[in-house]
């Protein structure tokens, strides 16, 4: 619980950092800051749990393009480990992509390839954690078991098979009756 707690307050740093930048008021900054750290989800981020990493590493990925929207030089490096970090804590970080960490590579390397393999070394995570999770749980023949899962996700499977839920699978006439 410690370590997520000392990443949680360097998510709260980060978040300041970001709320400053944007809206240029310390009192306006510390506010939203205060609202961050006591929300009412903000009992993930002092738990057992990965959440605490994956704002930390959100808020970087945010601050620097930020940062980069400003004039200034993001770290290409450390941008695309956090981004592959991300991805691998947090599938829907995929987001993280489009919005925040092409434009700011955009900004930091002209270079195509550059910028091509940046996204694979960032998107290769989740895709080779994806693919050990198939071979795992839904054993197939195909050079591509991906969807191998009764033509689903792993996550999807997984969620039917042993969890009993899945996208509007809690809803059935014993529960709404």
């Amino acid at each position: 619980m410690i370590p997520s707690n000392v990443v949680f307050v360097g998510s709260a740093i980060l978040f300041y950092r970001i709320s400053y930048l944007v809206l240029g008021n310390p009192k306006q900054s510390y506010e939203a800051t205060l609202l961050f750290i006591y929300n009412p989800a903000s009992i993930h981020f002092s738990s057992f749990y990965s959440e605490s990493l994956y704002s930390f590493l959100s808020n970087f990925i945010i601050l620097q393009y930020v940062r980069s929207m400003q004039g200034q030089h993001p770290q290409p490096l450390l941008l695309i480990v956090s981004v592959a970090l991300s991805t691998l804590l947090r599938s829907n970080s995929i987001i993280l992509i489009p919005l925040f960490y092409l434009p700011t590579l955009l900004q930091a390397s002209q270079s195509p390839l550059l910028l091509s393999l940046s996204i694979v070394i960032s998107i290769l995570p989740i895709f080779l954690y994806l693919y050990y999770n198939t071979i795992r749980f839904c054993p197939s023949d195909s050079w591509f078991p991906l969807f191998a899962c009764n033509g689903s996700t792993v996550y999807s499977y997984v969620e039917q098979k042993y969890w009993n839920v899945g996208l509007l699978g809690y809803y059935s006439w014993e529960h709404v009756v």
